[in-house]
């Protein structure tokens, strides 16, 4: 793990990208010692690392709020390129979480109770209200109601 970290330094991240990182990694390896006992990483398999993304899915916060689609991203994602660094190096054979489907944030809510009656004279505010939320690529776009 150690030089997983330290090959991030090299690779330019910043110092609190490589500890969050590292946290994220962690995250995992404890939660898969108490699942399955401590292994070598070779012994991480897809299933394991699904019933993982299952599983924090369903992870509460302290504060009893799940852990949203972005923070359970982060936590694979950094999963990820620790298991690819690990297959760079040759200590083990296949990287499994390479396909490992990340779920998509869901766009905004939307709002389609401000549309203009005679009653109700368009304003910025409604009409930004009324607005649809679309996903093209990695950001979205708004389109008119």
């Amino acid at each position: 793990m150690h030089r997983y970290l330290e090959a991030l330094g090299v690779k330019g991240y910043r110092p609190m990208g490589i500890v969050t990182a590292g946290r994220y990694v962690l995250d995992f390896i404890g939660w898969w010692a108490e699942e399955r006992g401590v292994g070598h990483p070779s012994q991480v398999s897809r299933t394991v690392l699904e019933r993982y993304q299952r599983w924090l899915r369903h992870y509460r916060q302290k504060d009893g709020m799940p852990l949203s689609i972005a923070g359970q991203r982060c936590k694979l994602v950094s999963l990820r390129g620790f298991s690819k660094w690990l297959t760079r190096v040759g200590e083990i054979p296949a990287n499994p979480p390479a396909d490992l489907e990340l779920q998509e944030a869901s766009p905004p809510a939307t709002c389609s109770d401000a549309r203009p009656t005679p009653h109700n004279q368009p304003t910025v505010i409604g009409c930004l209200h009324a607005c649809r939320y679309r996903r093209l690529g990695s950001s979205f776009i708004v389109d008119a109601a």
